[in-house]
This record gives structure tokens, sequence and C-alpha cells, in this order.
């Protein structure tokens, strides 16, 4: 049976608990979301279409998070870790630099 067969002899319901088994059991959201979104189009007016949007903006939003965490974070903050600590160094050789001028300037006879 194709696809477009299974969801013209499925009811709206239907197609939702088998969207959600393959959400939430078995975490496979490629299909998930393919299901969702064909009750959406299918089933327009169901409480079950709404609850298929609401669906896949979770699972946007779990993506999204999970983007932000494991690439952009996980990069940016040991860089930016890094330049604070070369800028560290920096004020303390030039600071060191200072006492060591005062110092010899101290001891300079004239």
């Amino acid at each position: 049976m194709s696809n477009q067969q299974e969801i013209t002899n499925s009811s709206a319901l239907q197609l939702y608990h088998a969207a959600y088994r393959f959400h939430y059991e078995s975490n496979d959201l490629k299909e998930a979301c393919r299901l969702y979104r064909e009750i959406i189009r299918h089933f327009p007016d169901s409480n079950e279409s709404a609850y298929a949007v609401v669906q896949l903006e979770k699972i946007g939003a779990q993506e999204a998070l999970k983007t932000l965490q494991n690439s952009a974070w996980q990069k940016v903050i040991p860089f930016i870790a890094l330049l604070i600590s070369i800028f560290s160094l920096l004020i303390a050789a030039a600071a060191l630099l200072l006492v060591l001028e005062k110092k010899r300037e101290y001891f300079t006879v004239y």
C-alpha cells in the first residue's frame, strides 16, 4: 500500500497515534514529521491537525536548542577563554615592564 493510500484509508486520529509513536517511542523524527504534516494537509479542520502543529513546533524547538548547545557555544566559549587569557598575559607583561622601568629610573644615577 502506498503512503497516499495509507493516508486516504486512515483517520486523523490513527495517523496522529502513528506519528506520536514514531516521535516518542521510536525517536524517528523524520517519519513523525512526515505524518504530522500529512495530518495537517489532509485533515486541516481536525483536532489532530492542531495537535500535529504543536508537535512539529516542539520538534523544531528541540532541534534548534540542540544545534545551539552542540555547535555554537561548544566552539565559541574555548575561543573566548583563549582570547581572555592572552589579553590577561599582555596586561601582566605590560605591568611588569612598567614596574621594571620605575625601578630602573629609581636606581639610575644622574
